[in-house]
């Protein structure tokens, strides 16, 4: 209960075992993996969409941690937000690298056509990939296909800093969905006795006016007072009282 006198909130334990944490990452993980194949799949039927493939990305892979949090019992926010953060972000590279290592197979493929008989030499025709990447993006690895990410040809540096500013609000997005989701699941009210997540029931909605008087209500000795509250439809400007409680 609310006492508005002396406002107290709800703070997770911040505790969590080594085998919740194990189903915290192994799940997230999982997720990660899945959701870089599928959307490279769709990558190759379709143009990228990088916010689109950002979004989806990180929805994936803070939904999957949240999983994670859940059937882990993991009360420890910043941790579930760091792994999401990291899986989210390697879930991102790792579908950049993917990339990349189409766009090297496809150009060998090429090389491998245009050399005839001579493709045989498996070290002429690397040479000639490594030469056709430097040409192409400065250098042969991945950091430099990563530095030449959408500079595209138009040679103009304005585009080419947009283009990368893109980049940076995917980075953004991904990072914000994967990390804030799980942060938040691991916040939700956990009875530490019993060992489970709360369950939830909305007892009222009134209006944002009477919030005063909700909170007002909301006190051990004046809780019966919530039942003469007016109550309004959920499509109105709103004040909701939700019970956390355990059922066990």
């Amino acid at each position: 209960m609310v006492d508005i006198e002396s406002v107290e909130t709800y703070k997770p334990s911040g505790k969590c075992t080594a085998k919740g944490m194990a189903t915290v990452i192994g799940l997230g993980l999982g997720g990660t993996m899945l959701a870089c194949l599928l959307i490279y799949l769709v990558w190759g039927v379709i143009p990228y969409l990088g916010i689109v493939f950002a979004a989806l990305l990180g929805l994936s892979v803070g939904v999957s941690v949240l999983f994670g949090v859940r059937l882990g019992k993991c009360r420890l926010p910043l941790a579930a937000g760091t792994v999401g953060l990291a899986l989210g972000l390697s879930g991102y590279m790792g579908l950049h690298y993917m990339n990349f290592c189409s766009i090297v197979q496809s150009w060998r493929t090429s090389a491998e056509r245009q050399l005839g008989d001579a493709s045989r030499d498996g070290d002429l025709v690397t040479a000639c990939v490594k030469e056709q990447l430097t040409e192409e993006w400065g250098g042969a690895g991945f950091g430099a296909y990563v530095r030449s990410w959408r500079k595209g040809t138009w040679g103009s540096s304005w585009v080419i800093v947009l283009m990368q500013a893109l980049w940076a609000v995917e980075l953004i997005v991904v990072g914000a969905l994967a990390a804030g989701i799980p942060f938040l699941a691991s916040q939700d009210p956990f009875c530490e006795p019993c060992g489970r997540w709360c369950d939830h029931e909305q007892l009222l909605v009134a209006s944002l006016d009477a919030r005063e008087e909700v909170l007002g209500a909301c006190r051990p000795e004046t809780i019966g007072k919530l039942n003469e509250i007016e109550t309004v439809s959920e499509n109105l400007s709103r004040c909701v009282v939700e019970l956390a409680y355990c059922s066990a």
